[in-house]
């Protein structure tokens, strides 16, 4: 399949045509190509087919996750955008707390804090 007939169609703006075409180009490169995973999710957004972004865009990043982690959480963003379970909300989080720093000991003041001040930037 040549994939000329999806782009055109994505940047000609008949997105409900693209829909289909890129998603076929997706799954055929095994969601490996950035240029169409962008275009196909991008598609679903503009056509406000927000369940099937949210479905897509967390199939692509959880097989980026550990390859490419900015850009699985890229998409990962776009499927919270689109809508997603909760279980896959968790998972997301899950993700995030996997990669948080471990939190600084609580201070222990010797007196009573009175006073606490504002940064502002």
């Amino acid at each position: 399949m040549s994939y000329e007939e999806a782009f055109e169609a994505f940047r000609d703006g008949d997105f409900r045509l693209a829909v289909p075409l890129l998603e076929t180009a997706a799954r055929e490169t095994a969601y490996s190509s950035d240029e169409i995973n962008h275009a196909y999710t991008l598609a679903l957004y503009r056509s406000g087919l927000k369940n099937r972004l949210a479905d897509a865009a967390f199939e692509i990043g959880d097989l980026h996750l550990e390859t490419n982690p900015a850009i699985a959480l890229d998409y990962f963003q776009r499927a919270l955008w689109g809508g997603l379970d909760a279980a896959c909300v968790r998972f997301i989080g899950e993700v995030f707390e996997g990669w948080a720093s471990p939190r600084p000991a609580r201070l222990n003041p010797s007196k009573p804090l009175k006073r606490v001040a504002h940064v502002l930037g």
